[in-house]
């Protein structure tokens, strides 16, 4: 018999003539050694996968701007199901430190990867160098990538920003 199956049995018909603490204790131990909740999941049938190894390796990040949009596109690899938060810092000028323009928090699929869009907002300073910092767990060797801070749309020639002939020649 599984060892879910026998905590379930024991939660079920050995609880109810125990005292109070005694149940508490049990509850307890059975919850630090993992086995409750697949019990509690088989009951319900929702299947649970308890897992102690842990996770490691390292993460990769390819970082570019988003055309047409004042946000930068990030894909990361790393392990699957992997907690990871994604940090931009920005570095405006020699003169100023570095400060953090946001701080998100994602789960890498179960494939291993991570692809999202994140705004740059509030470094639309062009020429400031955009940092994309990837973290995870203390056994998860983090990834960063930097760039510099463009125009959303680069190629595009807008009448408005043409300098008059005037002052051109």
């Amino acid at each position: 018999m599984e060892p879910s199956a026998r905590i379930g049995r024991i939660l079920e018909a050995g609880m109810e003539g125990l005292p109070i603490l005694k149940q508490v204790a049990l509850v307890a131990l059975v919850g630090v050694a993992g086995l409750v909740a697949p019990a509690v999941a088989a009951e319900h049938g929702k299947p649970v996968v308890v897992s102690t190894t842990p996770t490691t390796g390292a993460l990769s990040l390819h970082v570019e701007p988003a055309t047409g949009a004042e946000a930068v596109r990030v894909n990361c690899a790393g392990p699957a199901n992997a907690p990871v938060t994604i940090t931009l810092f920005a570095t405006l000028s020699s003169d100023i430190p570095t400060v953090v323009v946001s701080r998100h928090d994602f789960t890498i699929d179960r494939s291993g990867q991570l692809s999202t869009t994140i705004s740059i907002a509030s470094d639309f300073v062009r020429g400031s160098i955009l940092t994309v910092r990837v973290t995870s767990l203390d056994t998860v060797v983090p990834a960063q990538a930097s760039l510099l801070v463009g125009a959303p749309n680069p190629h595009v020639s807008v009448p408005l920003e043409q300098l008059p002939a005037i002052f051109t020649h």
